[in-house]
């Protein structure tokens, strides 16, 4: 299947991707983006489209089967294809997407063979010091999301009260910024720039 209308969330942790793929899913026309490729996710996304893990020994089967729920996921029902990228899980993407294109010659080519000729998004938090906090937080408490009513979303542990350290957050506001820097080379052909900053400010009713 190959989408004439698809686009990539490319994004880091805390940038607000959340509440982006949220929104756009709402819509029921603009399909349903989420991340669908984070290797720490592979088993549970498996599980929910019904992907036999037997075929885990044999990538390429698994990957096959993989790949044809999660396109047909990313619709949600609609005409388009919509999917979100970390930077973290460009590696893994790439490598599986490599074993169905051997002969192309780029990432690049490869997106555009197996998710037609998408628009990348490109999604950032212009306080780069908030993110980092933000993300600190949810690495040290495990509770990294919650619904709008106040309970909890998503919490990956039980872990310890938020301490704040200069110097951890100095490394990942850094590391945030070079991520994004790189991101913005060979990849994209494409883009749209998007802060998330707006989309907190003007809350957007659907």
């Amino acid at each position: 299947m190959i989408f004439s209308n698809s686009y990539i969330i490319c994004a880091t942790p805390r940038s607000g991707s959340t509440l982006l793929c949220d929104l756009l899913t709402d819509t029921q026309v603009a399909g349903c983006p989420d991340s669908f490729f984070r290797r720490e996710d592979f088993l549970e996304w498996a599980s929910y489209f019904d992907v036999s893990v037997t075929n885990w020994g044999n990538e390429q089967e698994f990957d096959q089967s993989y790949l044809t729920a999660v396109l047909q996921e990313g619709t949600g029902g609609t005409s388009i294809f919509g999917m979100r990228l970390m930077w973290e899980s460009l590696g893994e993407l790439s490598k599986r997407l490599a074993s169905f294109h051997p002969g192309l010659p780029n990432d690049n080519a490869r997106f555009q063979a197996v998710f037609g000729s998408p628009r990348y998004v490109h999604l950032i938090r212009e306080n780069k010091v908030a993110q980092a906090v933000s993300r600190l937080k949810a690495e040290q408490s495990g509770l990294w999301h919650l619904g709008a009513d106040g309970t909890e979303r998503e919490r990956l542990k039980f872990g310890q009260a938020p301490s704040m350290i200069l110097v951890v957050l100095q490394k990942l506001s850094q590391g945030l910024k070079n991520k994004m820097r790189r991101g913005r080379t060979g990849l994209y052909n494409k883009k749209l720039n998007l802060s998330a900053s707006p989309m907190r400010r003007f809350p957007i009713t659907l």
